[in-house]
């Protein structure tokens, strides 16, 4: 188990950014042909299909959080008696929620067709049953390995996998969509697909953890803390998937349910690309920290990442804010008289965008300290203003009240994971993390309104699109090294010597 901390965190890094892109250029290839292909009515059930499955995952929600919590110090200590019988523990509850997904799933079958007017019942309970088909795989034959991995900052593995299991799927689905193969075949390839992931982590997992034991007692103190964390998770997946129900639900308009979805899609992945790279791939370290109580350390590499992640998040969304509508005319051009193009859309879901990703630092350091249960309320705050406000105006603003109203959650989260994260688990001030927050927004609009004003080019096919995106992003890089030269010259400094010194 023993691997070096940042070695482990560089290929982490690295292989979590290639899964997320290989990952994000699927994203956008499938659902592009789906729109294309079978329409927009087909595009918008699928949507809504993804997004109400997001919630059958509450059953599993705090369960990998919690569990990859409760590894760190037996992981760190290499106490492999402890490690079995709270891995025991784990693997128990994952096969028992796998069960709860097949309920679940079959329930959402059953009544998701009936409040659906334009779309034959089977063909609508077909596609429940195989788009839920691959979080039950998952539950049964892959969490338990995955969680192991991540505490002993090995994540990089699970990913080569996937990476591999991902290409093929993406060019399954590519040949059968073109093909016009019925789109309930199309969606059941990523859950025949995680058979063979599963066959790669097993060989792995056999060959390099031989001590592994099944027969040692189960710990379930492994799971204390999993309905704490639970409360986080929800919280989380109403903020992020509660808007495409809601209008499923309030307009019934799967045309209306399509244009937000392509909006979503692009914010979604950027979202998660993020916080994979930068909070999934690197928790382990913060938690290893942690558990050895070396807070200097802790200190010294959470000052670097919480930099060098909003340096980036200034240049991925400086691209988003120049670069989305374009895309979205490129990427529906196939489909015509809907009006996909929307300015006011556009804005509100790049300060949505913008303020979600700024959590990521704070919500990385809470999941490494396993502080669930100390700041559940927080997380149930937060879920409430989203749901009151998204029910107030969602009747007299549509589309947009539901971004406003994730906007008001996502201020006070923001605001809440930096006083508290400074505050209790680096014990130190806030204003550090509060004046780089304010650089990020200072830099984002700057960027933009540079592009806007010095480049303009007309956006006709997705060549000139790169090119667009390329100049917007090298803007925002300029942009970000004379801020940071201006205002953090000593870090970079300390960075630049430690790099040499190696």
């Amino acid at each position: 188990m023993k691997t070096g901390r940042r070695k482990s965190t560089s290929v982490n890094i690295f292989v979590t950014f290639l899964y997320q892109l290989i990952t994000i250029l699927i994203g956008f290839i499938i659902p592009q042909l789906f729109l294309n292909t079978y329409g927009p009515r087909i595009h918008g059930l699928t949507s809504s299909i993804s997004n109400v499955m997001s919630y059958v995952l509450l059953l599993n929600a705090g369960l990998n959080t919690a569990s990859v919590e409760a590894l760190y110090e037996p992981i760190a200590k290499y106490k492999t008696y402890d490690l079995n019988a709270k891995l025991n523990a784990i693997k128990r509850q994952y096969i028992l929620t796998g069960f709860l997904y097949i309920i679940a799933i079959l329930i959402i079958a059953l009544t998701l067709p009936v409040t659906i007017d334009d779309m034959s019942y089977r063909f609508v309970f077909a596609m429940v049953i195989v788009m839920g088909l691959q979080s039950t795989m998952d539950s049964f034959l892959i969490s338990y390995y995955r969680i192991l991995l991540q505490a002993d900052q090995k994540l990089y593995i699970n990913n080569f996998f996937i990476i591999g299991t991902q290409i093929l799927r993406g060019i399954f689905q590519v040949i059968l969509i073109l093909n016009n193969t019925s789109p309930i075949i199309v969606q059941s390839v990523p859950g025949i697909l995680i058979l063979l992931h599963y066959i790669l982590l097993l060989n792995y997992v056999k060959k390099n953890y031989p001590f592994l034991d099944k027969n040692v007692p189960r710990d379930e103190s492994a799971i204390s803390k999993r309905w704490s964390a639970l409360i986080h998770q929800i919280s989380g997946l109403i903020l992020n998937n509660m808007d495409i129900i809601l209008l499923t639900i309030v307009s019934g308009n799967m045309i209306l349910v399509s244009i937000y979805s392509v909006y979503e899609l692009v914010f979604n992945h950027l979202y998660s690309m993020l916080k994979s790279i930068f909070s999934t791939a690197i928790v382990a370290s913060f938690g290893n920290l942690i558990a050895t109580k070396e807070l200097k350390t802790l200190r010294n590499s959470y000052n670097i990442f919480e930099f060098i992640y909003y340096s980036v998040v200034v240049i991925v969304y400086s691209i988003a804010g120049t670069m989305i509508l374009p895309f979205v005319r490129l990427y529906t051009s196939g489909v015509s008289d809907i009006p996909y193009i929307d300015v006011n859309l556009a804005i509100l879901f790049v300060i949505r965008g913008i303020l979600n990703s700024l959590k990521v630092p704070g919500n990385t350091l809470i999941d490494a300290a396993g502080l669930f249960k100390e700041t559940q309320s927080r997380a149930i705050l937060e879920a409430l203003i989203n749901v009151t406000l998204s029910i107030i105006l969602i009747k007299p603003l549509g589309m947009y009240g539901l971004l406003f109203a994730a906007i008001g959650g996502f201020v006070f989260r923001l605001t809440d994971f930096i006083i508290y994260t400074n505050k209790n688990i680096l014990l130190k001030t806030s204003s550090k993390s509060f004046f780089r927050v304010l650089i990020v927004l200072f830099n984002i609009a700057i960027s933009i309104l540079i592009y806007r004003v010095i480049f303009s080019l007309e956006i006709n096919n997705w060549i000139t699109w790169l090119f667009s995106a390329f100049i917007s992003g090298l803007i925002s890089l300029i942009i970000v090294l004379v801020t940071s030269t201006l205002f953090e010259f000593k870090l970079i400094k300390s960075i630049v010597n430690e790099i040499k010194a190696k």
